[in-house]
């Protein structure tokens, strides 16, 4: 199966936006940015609004060669 792929920049803003553009800034998308012993990473999750719909999965690779913090 072929996933779509992500291609990354070092900058975790432009990551960030790649992803939500990709994902169309939907409603659905939680975001938090993290702090780890001086490294920043973004974590983003799916918050149904609503129980009731089934929606399809989509699995997304996303190419993180070359990124430093």
């Amino acid at each position: 199966m072929n996933r779509p792929v992500i291609p990354t920049s070092s900058s975790l803003n432009e990551n960030k936006e790649k992803i939500l553009d990709y994902l169309d800034h939907s409603q659905d998308i939680g975001k938090r940015e993290l702090t780890f012993q001086g490294k920043s990473a973004l974590l983003v999750f799916y918050v149904p609004l609503m129980d009731s719909v089934k929606l399809p999965t989509v699995k997304v690779r996303i190419d993180y060669r070359g990124i430093t913090n």
